[in-house]
């Protein structure tokens, strides 16, 4: 394959990663802002523990309050608009692939013959659009805001954040662990769903002559052995995954009560206030949050990841046939036919005879008459 059929091969999937890449980085600038939007309870619960409490000031409790309706009304907004934007992205990102790689799916019984089977693009196509519409990728824009609470966390006092930072640490290994379990019972499982689908279609196109034999039992008894492999694969990896989600909400859970203590314990020193050992917990939670979603959605993430990889090797092994056109040269010449008869191999009687035509260039003609005249 040439470097220049690489490159045409490429640039299908990078202009449309191109494409969504700047609505993405628009996305991820509303994620910052709601983030810090997520600030608004714990630095409530501080101003009123600091402030209100010790004050006695009804106007100043009921000012703080509007004050934080206005801006959780304003986070739920952004909530919505975020969600939206990704669910829009992820249509735009599939609008822009599916009609070239329907047209390549025509095409793959032409250059991979019975390979062809165990490929279905838009099938990948569909898994790496409904991944971007779903909570995954707003989770994976809030993995870099996750600085601005353990910044928070530092200037509410330092060993808070260490403890956060802790925390965090050990979920993020738990995820790299996660993926080291089922990163190939994944891969296995989604090459046997392909399987099973290049089964299921094969069964389909030959059905007749699969019952005209008799091989509807065997058929059957083969796809079956295949389905319940797959199904014991899927439940191996459903197990890993409860198992997993199971270890990251205790650990979330023990995290959350440990912070409490652990406040409690400075509150109790003279360190810090009352107000801030609950914000602090709270901040721990949400800055936890996405990394715990990350670790229950993995499945789906490496899902999508795997479907667009082989979107991409599919794509360097068929370099021209997203753009290739059959077309047929303008004519030019022109049919002079006198007299023509035509006798079946082997027959001694005319099926044509005394046929007499013209055609210019570009004209076409039908012939109707009994079987085996055209």
């Amino acid at each position: 394959m040439t470097s220049a059929a690489k490159s045409h091969t490429h640039t299908l999937l990078r202009e449309a990663v191109k494409a969504v890449f700047r609505p993405v980085i628009g996305v991820s600038a509303v994620s910052l802002i709601a983030n810090v939007l997520m600030l608004t309870a714990p630095m409530f619960m501080m101003l009123v523990n600091s402030k209100v409490l010790a004050s006695k000031s009804i106007s100043s409790l009921v000012t703080l309050s509007v004050l934080a309706v206005a801006l959780y009304v304003f986070y739920g907004m952004l909530e919505a608009l975020r969600s939206q934007l990704m669910t829009r992205i992820g249509a735009a990102f599939d609008q822009r692939l599916a009609p070239r790689l329907f047209d390549a799916t025509l095409q793959l019984p032409l250059h991979l013959g019975a390979q062809a089977r165990n490929h279905d693009p838009l099938r990948d196509l569909a898994g790496v659009r409904n991944f971007m519409m779903s909570s995954g990728p707003i989770a994976l824009l809030d993995l870099p805001w996750i600085p601005i609470y353990f910044g928070v966390l530092y200037l509410v006092h330092p060993v808070l954040c260490a403890a956060a930072a802790t925390g965090a640490l050990f979920l993020i290994i738990l995820a790299v662990v996660n993926q080291m379990a089922s990163g190939k019972s994944a891969k296995s499982s989604n090459q046997l769903q392909s399987s099973l689908q290049a089964m299921l279609f094969d069964a389909k196109r030959n059905a007749e002559a699969a019952a005209a034999m008799s091989m509807g039992d065997d058929l059957c008894k083969r796809w079956g052995e295949s389905y319940i492999g797959s199904v014991a694969n899927a439940r191996n990896l459903a197990d890993n995954a409860s198992v997993f989600g199971a270890i990251s909400k205790t650990a979330r859970m023990v995290l959350q009560s440990g912070m409490l203590a652990l406040g409690a314990y400075l509150v109790i020193d003279g360190s810090m206030s009352q107000g801030a050992m609950f914000a602090g917990s709270i901040m721990l939670s949400r800055a936890l949050s996405p990394i715990d979603h990350i670790i229950g959605q993995w499945r789906g993430i490496s899902t999508a990841w795997q479907a667009y990889r082989r979107l991409a090797q599919l794509a360097a092994r068929l370099p021209a046939i997203i753009e290739q056109q059959h077309t047929m040269p303008t004519p030019h010449q022109s049919l002079t036919v006198r007299d023509v008869a035509v006798v079946a191999p082997g027959g001694s009687t005319n099926i044509v005879s005394g046929v007499t035509f013209e055609l210019e260039a570009g004209d076409a003609l039908g012939i109707i008459g009994p079987s085996g005249c055209g």
